[in-house]
This record gives structure tokens, C-alpha cells and sequence, in this order.
């Protein structure tokens, strides 16, 4: 006889037994939706067939509110599985095998959500709802556990709200990205924008953001939005330089004192270095700008000349759309959040981040260093494809590279990569 189970009048969430209970601080239900519930139930009974698009949107019983109907789901899935079909009996039957029959109601319940909706033509509408209100719980739940952590955590050492901050950042991100759901596209569509892009194209060289690097620009047809760029070298080997004048270029479109662009298109760029003070960057593209070397702008002894033409430099680059964020041990939770404010309120387009070892993830903190590094970069490539932006980031090489013939490196010498 199989073992009767009694189903909860509240959903189960995976919570810490300490954190506080939002619903019950604050004496309100969460939201729920149990109409929409029911109806999808019932759109599924009629036409099993919509349980596969169904299933994208809610994708596991969890999401349910009322326990009893995530079980009638679990079942149904289970069932189409089994015979490609999802019809009363075999229901009913699964749900006896699991000895949960009676506790949903029994075979007059599942009549009545059968019987609950005219069609199952709704049925993506229904399982929207019950996502959204599932969505909101989840907010609700990681809320209380930030309100844990900044009680039991916060003050403790110098650095507690950072860390704080950092996993509240985790956890709202973590749902955030649960929402991302993208379509399959037909190859026929794909194809179609690709033909479009190719004739917008024109024959033109670059189809992406110029460096201003002809070079680079002929190997690379520009920075290509959504992709990340490695910009990887040894220690000391002029990484910062070099980016900073791709970022100076970026910024003003190209044009340059000394060779004018009338067609020129400015892009905003978003600079992000964890190893640099941003005076010390200011104080570099200056010296880049205006050809007065940078020893002499820290130590002040220059001359009337090299003082106009840092003045123009000056100006100049007083209209460079460029965002530095000097922010020292950042972690790559606060540098995407940091990220997206920056698109939001300057629409960069274009990310320079100085350098990747430098970024830490406290979600893989506990691994290998090799396995940190490995997903930081996939959270930057992630960025990119987010903010739909290029993103050149700084890396620094291994010796590997030094000891093999010709020097020429390879992915594994990036430092720590492994």
C-alpha cells in the first residue's frame, strides 16, 4: 500500500531556517496566482500537446503555488513523457502510484480543472502568470535573506557590507537571469538579417567599432558587438597604453588632431581598472594626447609650449565620452552591476575592463583559482552578450610564452587560466 502523503498549505522554499519569513514580517501572502493555476492545469487536460510549450515558461512543479497542484503538474509531465498523451485516467492513475491521489482531491478534482476552461488556447497566457507570481516569491525569499545577512553580517569587519552587497547582488542577479528566456529563431529569419547586415555592410572593411589600429582593424573588422576581445600580454609590456589609446580612438570616433574625420562617429566608452588610479589614467591620456611626456606632468616642469598644448589636449579630451571607474577589488558581480548602470545612463558602447585576474567571483571563490578565472570570463563574455556591447578585456600572460620558439602565445598561458 503506497504511503499517503500530506501536502502543505504554503509553497516549500529553500531557505535558511534562520532568515526571516518576509510574509509573515509584514502579514501579507505572497504572491500567488491559483486561478491561473487551475486554468493551465485544465488547458493541459484538454490538449496535452501544450504541455512542451508550457514547459518553458514553467518550467518545474516549484513554481506552483498550491503544492497540491505542483503534484497534478509533476504528474502530467511524467505521464506525457511515459505515452506522448495526458489523458483523466492515466492522471489518475499516476497520481495513485504516488499515493497522492486523494490529498489533490481525487478524480472529481481533476474534472473540475478539466472543466475549468473552454480551451487550451490560453494556456501560454496562464503559465506567464503563475511565473511571474513565482518570480516575485523568489524576490520576496532572497529579500529576507539579505535582510539575514545584513544583520547577523554587517559590521563584523571592514569590508562585511561589501560582501553583503556583492551576494544580494548574486541572488537578485541569479532570478534576473532566470527571466532571459530566448526564442529559438528559424534558420530562414537568421538568414534573412544575415543577407540585411551583409548589404547594410556595403563592402565596407569594418563592420563593428574601429580601433583606430588599421592593422587591427583589417584582422578584426572592428570590435564586434556581444563578443569579448582578450587584450593579453606579460606584466609591464604597455596592455594599459595600448587600451587607452583604443579607448581614446573609440571615444572620438576615429578622428584624430592630426588627421581630421568629418564623418567621424563618437562611441561611448565605459572604462573599468582595478589596477590604475583613474589619475593616473587621466594623467596618461593627457600625455598621449598632447605628445608631453608623462614624467614631466608628474613632476610640473614644463614648458610654455608643451602647457598650450597640454591646454588643447585638455579640451580636447573634455569631449571624449569616457566613464572610469577605478573601483579597487572589485568582484564581477559589482563590475556587471557597475556595467549596466553605465549603459542605462551613458549608453557606452564599448567596455574596456584592466585587468581580468584582478576580478574575483565569490561564488567560486572556494574552487581552484584556475576555476574562478574561467568563470569570471565566461561572466564578461555573458555581459557582453547582455549589453550587446564589445568588450576588450586586459589579461595578463604566464611565461609560457617566453619559453617556447617564437613566443607566440596561446589561451593556456593566460595567468591562472589554467
Amino acid at each position: 500500500m503506497n504511503e499517503q502523503t500530506t501536502f502543505e498549505s504554503k509553497p516549500r522554499f529553500k531557505k535558511r531556517s534562520e532568515a526571516p519569513d518576509i510574509g509573515q514580517l509584514f502579514d501579507r501572502t505572497p504572491p500567488h496566482h491559483i486561478d491561473a493555476e487551475r486554468s493551465l492545469l485544465g488547458s493541459i487536460l484538454l490538449d496535452p500537446s501544450v504541455l512542451m510549450d508550457t514547459v518553458q515558461i514553467v518550467s518545474s512543479p516549484d513554481v506552483f503555488y498550491k503544492e497540491s497542484h505542483g503534484a497534478i503538474f509533476k504528474a502530467l509531465l511524467d505521464t506525457y513523457e511515459a505515452h506522448q498523451t495526458g489523458d483523466l485516467v492515466q492522471l489518475a492513475e499516476s497520481l495513485r502510484a504516488r499515493g497522492v491521489l486523494e490529498q489533490i482531491g481525487g478524480t472529481t478534482y481533476l474534472m473540475e480543472l478539466a472543466e475549468a476552461v473552454p480551451s487550451a488556447a490560453n494556456a501560454p497566457f496562464y503559465a506567464k502568470l503563475i511565473a511571474d507570481s513565482f518570480r516575485l516569491r523568489k524576490l520576496i525569499d532572497a529579500a529576507g535573506e539579505i535582510l539575514f545577512d545584513a544583520y547577523n553580517q554587517g559590521g563584523g569587519t571592514p569590508d562585511a557590507a561589501r560582501g553583503v552587497i556583492d551576494t544580494a547582488e548574486k541572488r537578485i542577479f541569479d532570478i534576473a537571469q532566470e527571466d532571459i528566456n530566448a526564442e529559438p529563431e528559424s534558420l530562414k529569419e537568421l538568414l534573412h538579417q544575415e543577407m540585411e547586415r551583409i548589404d547594410a555592410a556595403d563592402g565596407k572593411l569594418i563592420s563593428g567599432v574601429p580601433s583606430g589600429f588599421n592593422d587591427l582593424d583589417n584582422l578584426l573588422a572592428g570590435f564586434q558587438n556581444e563578443e569579448m576581445t582578450i587584450l593579453a600580454a606579460r606584466p609591464s609590456m604597455g596592455k594599459t597604453a595600448i587600451a587607452l589609446n583604443i579607448a581614446e580612438q573609440i571615444a572620438f570616433g576615429g578622428a584624430t588632431p592630426w588627421q581630421p574625420k568629418p564623418d567621424a562617429k563618437p562611441v561611448a566608452v565605459g572604462v573599468f581598472s582595478l589596477e590604475m588610479a583613474r589619475g593616473s589614467l587621466t594623467q596618461r591620456l593627457l600625455s598621449s594626447r598632447s605628445g608631453v611626456d608623462s614624467a614631466k606632468l608628474r613632476t610640473g616642469q614644463v614648458s610654455d609650449s608643451e602647457w598650450q598644448r597640454l591646454q588643447q589636449a585638455c579640451d580636447e579630451l573634455a569631449h571624449a565620452p569616457i566613464y572610469i571607474d577605478d573601483t579597487p577589488g572589485m568582484t564581477i558581480l559589482t563590475l556587471r552591476a557597475k556595467a549596466r548602470r553605465m549603459k542605462q545612463r551613458y549608453n557606452i558602447g564599448c567596455l574596456v575592463i584592466d585587468y581580468l585576474q584582478l576580478l574575483s567571483s565569490p561564488g567560486s571563490a572556494r574552487e581552484s583559482r584556475q576555476v574562478e578565472v574561467s568563470e569570471i570570463s565566461r561572466s564578461i563574455k555573458a555581459l557582453a552578450r547582455e549589453l550587446k556591447v564589445p568588450v576588450i578585456c586586459l589579461a595578463q600572460l604566464n611565461r609560457g610564452a617566453e619559453q617556447r620558439e617564437g613566443n607566440r602565445p596561446k589561451m593556456s598561458d593566460l595567468r591562472e587560466s589554467g
